[in-house]
């Protein structure tokens, strides 16, 4: 009975049945979010995984990964792919969208192309035409086909797997590798690989030095020079700017430095904050 009642909620809206599971799995990890619980969800039922991307509103984009995959013919493969990878990039310019936008009013599908740009960004899922190829064509019906799967707010779901180059529907935003167990192996190999990388990064930042700041240089100048008695590496670090101060003229930068002393007794950013742009470049490293 259950395993009926089961099967009745994959034919009947698996993606209402997903969701429902994920905010059930999101109530219980409250450090989880959706993506994670869609992953934790299809990963515990494969079958309403499949079911889920059965959905009617992933089936332009089955039709488009399946012709990618296995197109007989290799020349409007390679053409479909010229304008599908660029909307796949995740840093891309909006040129591409627009040239797509021309090439897809061209083959007359009843309707006008415009892409929205977001902060020059393309929002893919703003796109807005018809999706009817009067002239029959091959060529045009598989770009019918990616008008239509454009329309989605689902299109970014449409990958390629860097391991095996097959495209696949992504069941969430995260998933790069498709469900091959080779390409899953080179995932995790990945992953490992990225942890590593940035274990040793962030080592690498930890031992280097850090590098001051302008104000910092000016306010240790400022402590060095108070000294009574200097010694000669504190002089070292002193005289450069000194010398900048004072065009040369050492008793001119003390007298400009005893100025700014009265003026700002004990209050060296005071000082800084009053200094020109030219003054504060001598402290710029």
């Amino acid at each position: 009975m259950i395993a009926m009642k089961s099967r009745k909620l994959l034919t009947a809206d698996p993606g209402a049945e997903v969701d429902r599971r994920a905010r059930a799995y999101l109530a219980k990890h409250s450090k989880a979010d959706y993506a994670e619980a869609m992953r934790a969800v299809c990963k515990a039922d494969p079958a309403l995984a499949r079911s889920y991307l059965d959905e009617p509103r992933f089936r332009e984009l089955r039709l488009l990964a399946d012709f990618l995959n296995s197109a007989p013919d290799k020349n409007l493969r390679e053409e479909l792919l010229s304008d599908v990878l660029p909307l796949l990039s995740e840093r891309h310019s909006p040129s591409p969208a627009l040239a797509l936008a021309q090439k897809l009013n061209s083959l007359n599908l009843a309707a006008r192309c415009v892409p929205v740009l977001d902060n020059k960004r393309l929002v893919v899922a703003r796109f807005s035409f018809s999706v009817t190829a009067p002239d029959r064509s091959e060529r045009a019906r598989v770009y019918a086909l990616l008008a239509s799967a454009l329309q989605s707010r689902d299109f970014k779901r449409l990958r390629c797997c860097p391991t095996c180059q097959k495209f696949f529907v992504a069941l969430d935003h995260r998933e790069r590798f498709c469900g091959n167990a080779e390409c899953k192996r080179e995932a995790r190999k990945e992953a490992a690989r990225e942890g590593m990388r940035q274990k040793r990064e962030s080592d690498r930042k930890a031992a280097a030095p850090r590098q001051q700041s302008p104000l910092e240089r000016f306010l240790e100048f400022m402590s060095l020079q108070r000294k009574t008695n200097p010694s000669e590496g504190d002089l070292a670090k002193l005289r450069p700017a000194l010398k900048r101060f004072g065009d040369g003229d050492m008793l001119k930068a003390r007298k400009l430095l005893a100025k700014w002393e009265r003026e700002y007794p004990s209050r060296p950013k005071a000082i800084w904050r009053a200094l020109t742009e030219e003054q504060r470049e001598i402290f710029s490293g």
